[in-house]
């Protein structure tokens, strides 16, 4: 049984009676219950699915005296969960949201209901509502329960995270043309996760940066001690001859020391990335720096676009390691868009960490080809790289990440939508 007698007891009716009103209702019915012999109150929402059973969710709510006493008015404050009815047309027109919509959307019922001006629809991020769409045309061809997690943006502008489940109801007639279910918010939940899972992410980074830091100092010191040595026997050998075979031989092994010198610097980064002179400067200034020097060295082969949203931009921050990382970043997105030049947007603003710090975010969004999915964890590891021409070391975007984690930042990559990727920075702000 979905409510069991020995476990509930219902505040206005018998089990009996809320088992029978929610099976015969057309829409979502809703009752405060407790667990038996606790003062506990919990939401049950039931409806009807279409094989004759009764579907009911069963939601714990916060203690309130004025809930337990069963004054009016006062139950739906505590409650993350509508209950929804769909008529199944083209638009997909709601019939039917519970009082919880305000709480959870900032609009009330009426509003999403009645006035025409905005629906559920309009809320859902443009880039979930086609699978949305898909999930409830999928319900009603299968005559099946579904379920689906979106975005929508509430009316403060915010982000929510909501859990749909609905169920496909037949009329008198057999006929399907409407389903019922509960829309869910799961933003702490979702948002517990991402911040969980983004903490895990970078321990592990940092475990793996760790190792390497504390061998790095070592390794570049004895690879540059032979090099120094092979560098001083080519240069003796050089002056002793003239035969040019021998020159152009000379000439290749500078070749390589050179390469390998860069390699070794690029570990002496590493080993020396929490060594920061730090100075007030706005992260604008950086960036304008940055972008001449991207713009020069590509002979402006790209496009640079940039959006300063920001109004809080000052940084307590060593401004050279801070453009270097930048110019890592740049430099990722011009070795992707080399072949056939592209554009690439840069945009700031304002907004707060997950400790409730002020920061700013910096994103570079380049036009090229992305990344595919299964390696953009190992992105920011040392040596990796995707690419097959042998001119990438796979280290600049290591010797980024530890740039602006040893400032007190974070930094993460993406797809586009549109293709590309997408590089996001955060640095706490002054």
């Amino acid at each position: 049984p979905i409510i069991p007698e020995e476990m509930l007891s219902l505040n206005s009716c018998t089990i009996d009676e809320y088992l029978s009103k929610s099976y015969v209702s057309h829409s979502p019915v809703e009752s405060v219950c407790w667990a038996k012999g606790t003062s506990e109150p919990l939401i049950i929402n039931s409806f009807k699915l279409e094989n004759e059973n009764l579907a009911s969710i069963i939601d714990d709510i916060p203690e309130d005296l004025s809930v337990i006493t069963g004054k009016p008015g006062n139950l739906d404050q505590f409650s993350d969960i509508i209950s929804f009815s769909i008529i199944f047309t083209d638009q997909w027109r709601i019939n039917y949201l519970s009082e919880q919509c305000r709480f959870i959307t900032g609009y009330t019922k009426e509003e999403l209901l009645e006035s025409g001006r905005i629906s559920w629809t309009d809320l859902i991020n443009e880039e979930d509502r086609d699978n949305v769409r898909m999930a409830r045309k999928n319900a009603i061809f299968k005559k099946h329960p579904y379920s689906i997690e979106y975005r929508i943006t509430d009316k403060e502008g915010h982000t929510k995270y909501i859990w749909e489940k609905g169920a496909p109801v037949p009329d008198s007639q057999g006929a399907i043309n409407k389903i019922d279910g509960f829309l869910h918010d799961i933003t702490v939940k979702i948002k517990a996760d991402l911040a969980m899972r983004s903490i895990n992410e970078k321990n592990n980074r940092s475990i793996r940066l760790d190792a390497l830091t504390r061998m790095a100092g070592g390794i570049a010191h004895e690879m540059n001690n032979q090099l120094m040595g092979i560098s001083a026997i080519a240069g003796i050998i050089s002056m002793k001859s003239s035969e040019s075979d021998i020159t152009e031989s000379i000439s290749k092994i500078n070749d390589i020391i050179e390469k390998s010198a860069s390699i070794i610097n690029d570990l002496q980064r590493l080993s020396t990335e929490g060594d920061n002179e730090k100075k007030i400067m706005s992260a604008h200034t950086i960036l304008d720096s940055a972008i001449e020097h991207f713009t020069s060295e590509t002979l402006n082969r790209h496009r640079v676009e940039f959006s300063y949203g920001a109004p809080r931009h000052y940084l307590n921050a060593d401004p050279e390691k801070i453009k270097e990382a930048l110019c890592r970043i740049l430099e990722n997105s011009d070795e992707a868009m080399h072949k056939s030049g592209g554009s690439i947007l840069i945009s700031t603003e304002n907004s707060k960490s997950a400790e409730n710090t002020d920061i700013i975010e910096i994103k570079l969004k380049d036009t090229g080809r992305g990344i595919d999915e299964k390696y953009l964890a190992r992105i920011f590891d040392p040596f990796f790289t995707t690419k097959t021409n042998g001119n990438s070391r796979g280290m600049g975007l290591s010797i980024a990440l530890g740039i602006i984690e040893s400032h007190g930042g974070s930094i993460s990559c993406s797809n586009g939508k549109s293709g590309g990727l997408e590089v996001r920075l955060s640095l706490p702000v002054i």
